[in-house]
């Protein structure tokens, strides 16, 4: 019996130790943040409905108003919904945002709806007016994948492409999508960060080479939690789960779109 309990308190010391390395190494790239960011003075932020900047962009959106970075949001739907078009605009005081412009182009095709392909030509064209043409202006969206697969997601990643022929000075960003294993264990996606961090010291012919991306941490799953809320109508229990395990909650990992 003396063992077991030996075994288990061993375990369970070997696993604080892991914890805390991992929650150790999270902080440390959170205080890198500021010298890994540029010169931004102001962050475009494209979505595609209400409360996809609370599910998959606050660690992005905190770390860069700590450097007094201007963020504004544009929500290309209402989420078809009166109701949840008030939520976005109350979220906007929540964080607070400094700018907020939501959408309803529901006369082009442009509404909300899971596997929905927007033209992203017509998309675009909408967008434009809303994109500053400057050096100083970083604009950012999903990527290729969406996060979840979601058709309006990787709609606005295309936008994004049309947009960046034809407003070019800005620097164009995606979130990046990783797999299922990674999105909700947290641990394993640390573990893989390490790795790549590892990787790139060892091999520094590969810095070179990298996108130019940026790493957002932020351990606060509090201030997922009171943003989510404020989209009541969508925080059912399923999202009430996801802002505990998704990796999402903690990391923002952006790449630039060449």
């Amino acid at each position: 019996m003396l063992d077991l309990y030996s075994s288990i308190g061993v375990g369970l010391f070997c696993f604080g130790l892991l914890l805390a390395f991992l929650v150790y190494h999270l902080r440390s790239h959170e205080r890198m943040i500021r010298r890994d960011i540029n010169e931004t003075k102001h962050v475009i932020l494209l979505i595609a409905h209400p409360d996809d900047e609370s599910m998959f962009f606050l660690p992005m959106i905190y770390a860069l108003k700590n450097e007094d970075c201007f963020i504004e949001v544009v929500c290309v739907t209402n989420g078809n919904s009166k109701v949840r078009q008030e939520e976005m605009e109350t979220i906007a005081k929540v964080i607070p945002l400094d700018k907020l412009t939501v959408l309803d182009l529901s006369d082009i095709g442009i509404i909300d709806s899971f596997g929905t392909k927007w033209d992203t030509k017509t998309l675009s064209r909408a967008l434009k007016p809303y994109i500053k043409n400057e050096s100083s202006v970083q604009v950012v969206t999903f990527d290729d994948n969406g996060i979840s697969g979601h058709e309006n997601h990787i709609s606005l990643y295309y936008a994004a492409l049309e947009l960046k022929e034809e407003v070019p000075n800005p620097k164009y960003y995606s979130l990046k999508t990783v797999s299922i294993l990674r999105k909700y264990i947290i641990p394993f996606d640390v573990i893989i960060l390490l790795l790549k961090d590892l990787v790139t010291v060892i091999c520094s012919c590969c810095r070179s080479k990298r996108r130019d991306s940026h790493l957002f941490v932020m351990l606060r799953p509090w201030r997922n939690w009171k943003c989510m809320a404020t989209h009541h109508s969508q925080f059912v229990w399923f999202r009430k789960l996801f802002v505990f395990f998704s990796r999402y909650t903690f990391i923002n990992e952006i790449n630039q779109i060449y």
